[in-house]
Order: C-alpha cells, then sequence, then structure tokens
C-alpha cells in the first residue's frame, strides 16, 4: 500500500457528484483495474444513479483472463453490476506493429457498441489531472501552437470509433423539418466524460484506501521504454522541473489556454450567425452569403489582434468544412486558403484574391454576381448588403483519390434489423440497404456519364426539367459529382447500370426498387450554432 502525505485527501461525494454534474440516463464505467477506474467506481457506489461497468480483457498478455474476473470482483464488493469485453484480434497480436494504437481502437470500439447495446449514451473515463500534465508536456515537446496545446476535454464524443452506427454521432436521426417524408439528419452518439480531471494521482488513491478498494498495478505502466506517456511520466516522477514546467503552472496553462478558446468559439458563432448559410441536406452542398458589413469580432471583446482574427476565421471555416466533408480528422492548419479566399482582408497582401480553392477536402467556389445570388435564395440579408457568396461542396473525385463504394451483393435473408446495419458513406450519409434483386449493386458518386444516362432514360420530360432544376440549385457546377448513385453491375459485364440517385429520390428501374429496401440519413451537423437552415428538393 503506498505512503501518501497527510495532507493528501481523499474525494468525497460531495466533491465528485459536483465534478459529475447533471449526467441524464444509465452511465457506463470503463474499469481497468488500476487505481484511477477503481477510485471512479467507489465514489459512483455512493451515488443513487444507475451504471453498469465494463471491463476489457485485452488478450495481450498471459492471465488477463484471470486478471479481469479480479477486477469484477472487486466491482462486485461495490455492489456495481459489471461486464467483461474480451478483444477479438484479427490475427496474432504480437506480430500487429503499433500494438498500443490498435489495442486504443479495438478497445473504445468494444465500449462503444457495449454502451449502446444496453442503451448508455455517456461513458465516463477516469482521466484525472496528472494524465492532464502529461499530455500538456507531450503536446509542449511536439511544438504544438496554442490551438493544439490543450489537455484533454472534459466532454467529448467517443473516440476511434467513425463510422459504427449508434456510437459515433448517430443513432437518433431527426426530420429536417415537420414533414415525415423529408430527409433525416443525424443526432445522437456516445459521450464519453472524464470528472476526475479536476484531482491529482494522489487523491485517487487516497480515496481507494479510505474506503479500503482494492486494485491492480499495470507493471507496463511504469516501464518507460514503452511508450512516450510512460517516459513522460517516468521524467516527471524522477526529475524535478523548473516552476514554469511544474504541474500547478501547467494545470494554470490549460485553463487559460481553455478560457480563450471559449472567447474564440463565442466570436466565430457571432461571425457565423451573420451570414446566410444553407446546407442541402440530400446532395451535402453548402451555399454561403457573407455580408458586406461584417464584423469579425464583437465591439468590446478580447480579441483585438490580427492573430486573434484569423483563429475566429479558422474557427468559421472549420465549422463548415465539417459539415460536409469526408474527412474524419480536420485541423485549423489545414484551412488557410480558404479563410484568405473568403476574407482576403487577413493577407499580408489584401490584393490577392481567389475564386476557387480546395483544403480539408471540400472545393470553394466563389460565385461571380452575388445580390443577384441573394435575391434568387431568398436571403435574410439583401442584395445590396451581400459582400460575396460561396458554394460549398465535397471535393469531386479524381485518379488519385476515386470516389469511395459501398457494395451491396444479392440476398435471398429477409433482415428484422433496421438501424445498427446503417453504414457511413463517403463520411457524410449514413445508407441502409438491402439488396433482394438477383444482381450486385454498388453505391459511389455521380459521374458524367451517370447523368447522361438518366437524362436519355424514358423518364418523363416534367421529371427531367424537376432533376435539371434541381442539379442546378442544390448541385451546381462540378459538386453534382459528389452525389450519391445507386448503380447495379451486369453480371456479364458491360457499363454499369444506373438505378437511381436515392439520396433526391430519383428512381429507374421499377423492377429493381421493387426489390430493394433502402434508407439514408445525413451525418450529424450543429445546424443551432450557426442558425444554418437546411434546404431540400422534391422530385
Amino acid at each position: 500500500m503506498p505512503h501518501l502525505p497527510r495532507s493528501v485527501t481523499a474525494i468525497s461525494s460531495r466533491e465528485f457528484a459536483d465534478a459529475l454534474g447533471s449526467v441524464p440516463g444509465k452511465i457506463g464505467l470503463a474499469i481497468s483495474g488500476g487505481s484511477d477506474s477503481i477510485c471512479a467506481a467507489t465514489l459512483f457506489s455512493k451515488l443513487r444513479h444507475d451504471c453498469h461497468c465494463f471491463i476489457v480483457d485485452h488478450r495481450l498478455r498471459p492471465g488477463s483472463a484471470s486478471e479481469a474476473a479480479t477486477v469484477k470482483g472487486y466491482l462486485d464488493d461495490l455492489a456495481l453490476p459489471a461486464t467483461i469485453l474480451t478483444l477479438q484480434w484479427p490475427g496474432d497480436p504480437s506480430t500487429i506493429p503499433n500494438i498500443e494504437t490498435e489495442a486504443r481502437r479495438l478497445r473504445f470500439q468494444a465500449l462503444g457498441r457495449a454502451c449502446r447495446d444496453a442503451s448508455i449514451g455517456t461513458l465516463l473515463l477516469a482521466h484525472h489531472a496528472d494524465d492532464q500534465v502529461e499530455t500538456l508536456l507531450m503536446r509542449l515537446s511536439e511544438s504544438h501552437g496554442p490551438w493544439g496545446l490543450t489537455g484533454t476535454a472534459p466532454v467529448g464524443d467517443i473516440p476511434e470509433c467513425e463510422g459504427i452506427y449508434g456510437v459515433h454521432q448517430s443513432g437518433l436521426p431527426s426530420n429536417v423539418s415537420n414533414t415525415a417524408t423529408d430527409p433525416k439528419i443525424e443526432s445522437g452518439g456516445i459521450k464519453v466524460i472524464r470528472p476526475l480531471l479536476a484531482f491529482g494521482k494522489t487523491r485517487l488513491i487516497a480515496t481507494c484506501m479510505e474506503h479500503q478498494s482494492s486494485w491492480v498495478e499495470d507493471k507496463t505502466n511504469k516501464d518507460p521504454t514503452l511508450t512516450a506517456r510512460n517516459a513522460v511520466r517516468s521524467i516527471l516522477e524522477t526529475h524535478t522541473f523548473p516552476a514554469a514546467l511544474s504541474k500547478p503552472s501547467l494545470l494554470a496553462l490549460n485553463a487559460r489556454l481553455l478560457k480563450h478558446e471559449a472567447v474564440v468559439r463565442n466570436e466565430t458563432q457571432n461571425l457565423l450567425q451573420q451570414c446566410d448559410i444553407k446546407l442541402h441536406v440530400q446532395t451535402g452542398v453548402l451555399r454561403v452569403l457573407l455580408p458586406a458589413n461584417l464584423q469579425y469580432c464583437m465591439p468590446g471583446s478580447q480579441l483585438t489582434t490580427r492573430a486573434d482574427k484569423r483563429a475566429v476565421v479558422g474557427g468559421f471555416i472549420k465549422y463548415l468544412v465539417k459539415m460536409i466533408t469526408p474527412r474524419s480528422m480536420i485541423s485549423v492548419q489545414q484551412l488557410s486558403s480558404a479563410a484568405f479566399a473568403m476574407f482576403p482582408l487577413l493577407q499580408d497582401n489584401s490584393d490577392l484574391q481567389t475564386d476557387s480553392t480546395n483544403c480539408g477536402g471540400v472545393l470553394f467556389t466563389r460565385i461571380g454576381n452575388p445580390s443577384e445570388y441573394a435575391t434568387s435564395l431568398n436571403s435574410r440579408i439583401s442584395a445590396s448588403e451581400t459582400s460575396s457568396s460561396w458554394v460549398l461542396s465535397r471535393e469531386p473525385p479524381t485518379k488519385t483519390n476515386p470516389s469511395p463504394c459501398l457494395d451491396f451483393p444479392p440476398s435471398t435473408l429477409k433482415s428484422t434489423s433496421h438501424s445498427q446495419d446503417l453504414q457511413l458513406f463517403d463520411g457524410r450519409f449514413w445508407f441502409r440497404l438491402r439488396n433482394y434483386t438477383t444482381v450486385q449493386l454498388r453505391l459511389r458518386l455521380l459521374k458524367p456519364d451517370d447523368l447522361n444516362q438518366l437524362r436519355r432514360a424514358k423518364l418523363n420530360a416534367t421529371l427531367i426539367r424537376q432533376l435539371n432544376a434541381t442539379l442546378k440549385e442544390a448541385a451546381p457546377g462540378k459538386s453534382r459529382w459528389t452525389i450519391p448513385v445507386l448503380i447495379c453491375i451486369p453480371a456479364e459485364g458491360g457499363e454499369d447500370q444506373v438505378v437511381g440517385l436515392p439520396t433526391l429520390g430519383v428512381r429507374l428501374r421499377d423492377e429493381a426498387w421493387a426489390n430493394i429496401d433502402s434508407q439514408w440519413q445525413y451525418k450529424k451537423v450543429d445546424l443551432d450554432f450557426a442558425k444554418v437552415a437546411t434546404v431540400t428538393a422534391a422530385i
């Protein structure tokens, strides 16, 4: 049992309840068996809140199953329900490079699925203040700028689970309007919370000792040669740092950075809400109108320098990009070309303007006549007040970055599941498709030959006019080559046969659609943050 200074006190139930805050519904607890997670479990056992604990057996060393069972016994002593999740490796783990990274991915995916299946929307992780200090030192050593220096967030989406329906930013679709036939936009997903970030490691140990809770020590955490974090932890334990790099100083720095980030976020929201932003849900295309009297920062703002304004604009661009990009990771540093294109005054040479740029997986295109564009959109910004207007869409596929595909082989088995088999297509659309035809179906992005085939098909003239009008409005120019198209692949080879444009409701080959069961939703986006309007087209 470790010896602690008398000044170190256990975390009280009141302190923990205040740190936890109000969390609706059942909470999941990720339990490794170490003092950190056992402390969280001990404190949680004192609360009258429904929970379930999850222990992950990584199967990376002999005796891991026995150790997991021991940890479950500790939780039984606390009267907390628990389940052991045994990881399934795709091969021999000892042959996998970057085993720590892969173990983290599989661990979070197992935890995410377990939470989803148990109708748990929040997963508690036992990261603490010492973990935060290690993270800050690692980021300082990697020369992160101020926007990448902040530590672990107390609340966030579950990591490593993109594309798992009902786990990552999905599971609760809602109509974009009150009309039941309108498209749906996703919401939901598992959130992770870290209520122990304000408490040091010694207080967590003191809590376990006060309540006589047992825990296990993972010897691999003490090996400084195993991971970068272990090395930093070892240095912190064995070296004296200057005052500026002490634990209190680093935590104070993190608090200041978080406060500044909150100010930037508020100004970013103000900047977005001055603009007129419309999302075409069926095509994933954004139209953005910027007013002539745009204010980068509100009067009296703490943000006064050009660097501050660039930070606000960086947040502005990142928000827009995240709504329509196929990419899962976006950094502000990748978005400077779009920031300077839309806001040329932020450049050192504001005379350098561009009408088109690519960044973050998104194509930015300036519209030539913004006043006419504002009128055609029924914008809340008048034509005379419009400074510039833009169309934002996913970058069209290229030879080096081809269209993604989802294949749906024919099946005779009727499925009864209606949600968990949705798949994320192109990082933008969730699709469920059951193929009861006799041919292979494929979902990919629209090509010029597909559109020509649609126009040659025996569609009535009214439908063709509606399709052309919709493409002009909802997918102008190159953006139409980012619309999902469903095709069938002839068994004997030859040209792909267009079956339809599922997000636009365009269907060819009625005999095929009679044997296709499909559903789609747009990915999760925060419309309220920028007061984004949604636009749908009926064909």
